[in-house]
């Protein structure tokens, strides 16, 4: 098997963090492996894709977080190349949710001897995503942690928790007009947020999925257009009684399309967030990656 390693040298603060490439060498070893390293840090995804398309390999495996997932995602999906997963960021969503092992024995070993499988893609704008995308005070929220970050050094999660404090004092709403396949949504939101594939929304499984090969988006709209409504929709989540709050709208879809009288809009993609000129056109990708699962005898 001849396999790239796709590494971000500056991955997350996760479980799986700090896999040096003499860790991963030494992991793929103990199965006959010697992969070839390509630390993209420093590589635009260009380069990186010309690096892929030069190799004869059979699994490209992406080692970083959420966000470098994605991205390697990006540049194979409709190739007849697998995505292996080797999760070091600081969340892992996606490694979660196909039960991939977050240490770096497990990853490795999964790469080895797992199973080659398909699953769907979302896309904004022809922007690809594996777990999700969102406008409105989450993006907002993670440009002002981004800045905390930046200027004055503090830890992700304190510089998230300024962010979303100062997002929820200000507490903007955004006008949008929604288009699907069977309607038009008008709203004044806080948040809306796109899903790959359906997201449960209770409690103790909040923000996983079952599957990512329904076939469907997941578009959630929250109705709370004030702080005191936007307390209620958190108090129901926590009782297990989200799609009783009346404060959630939700739907799956083939594609969504997302106007504003905005002229840009912040959108977070996987944790990401760009600028993107409005209407945004979301669709599903039915079955155009390639990815190695656990073995249905390992679940």
């Amino acid at each position: 098997m001849n396999i790239l390693i796709a590494a971000n040298s500056k991955s997350g603060s996760g479980e799986g963090s700090g896999f040096s490439p003499e860790d991963l060498k030494a992991e793929f070893s103990k199965h006959g492996i010697t992969p070839e390293i390509y630390d993209i840090e420093d590589h635009s995804p260009v380069d990186i894709l010309k690096h892929i398309e030069s190799g004869n390999y059979d699994v490209v495996a992406a080692s970083g977080g959420d966000g470098t997932i994605s991205m390697i995602a990006g540049l194979l999906q409709g190739k007849d190349i697998a995505l292996g997963v080797i999760p070091s960021g600081t969340l892992n969503h996606f490694s979660k949710d196909l039960n991939i092992p977050l240490t770096a024995e497990g990853s490795v070993k999964l790469i080895a001897t797992g199973e080659f499988s398909y699953i769907d893609t979302s896309s904004v704008n022809g922007r690809l995503f594996l777990n999700n995308s969102s406008i409105g005070m989450y993006p907002h929220a993670v440009r002002k942690r981004e800045i905390q970050q930046s200027k004055l050094r503090r830890t992700k999660w304190l510089s998230m928790f300024y962010g979303v404090y100062s997002v929820l004092r200000k507490f903007p709403l955004y006008a949008v007009r929604i288009k699907t396949k069977n309607e038009i949504l008008l709203f004044r939101s806080p948040i809306v947020f796109i899903g790959n594939n359906e997201y449960s929304v209770e409690l103790l499984s909040m923000g996983s999925r079952k599957s990512l090969s329904g076939g469907k988006l997941s578009l959630y709209l929250a109705r709370s257009n004030t702080r005191m409504k936007m307390l209620k929709l958190v108090l129901y989540a926590f009782m297990n009684r989200l799609k009783d709050s009346g404060e959630l709208e939700m739907r799956l879809e083939d594609e969504v399309v997302i106007e504003s009288k905005k002229k840009s809009l912040s959108v977070s993609i996987d944790g990401e967030v760009e600028t993107m000129r409005p209407p945004l056109y979301y669709r599903i990708n039915r079955n155009n990656l390639k990815v190695i699962f656990p073995k249905k005898t390992d679940k």
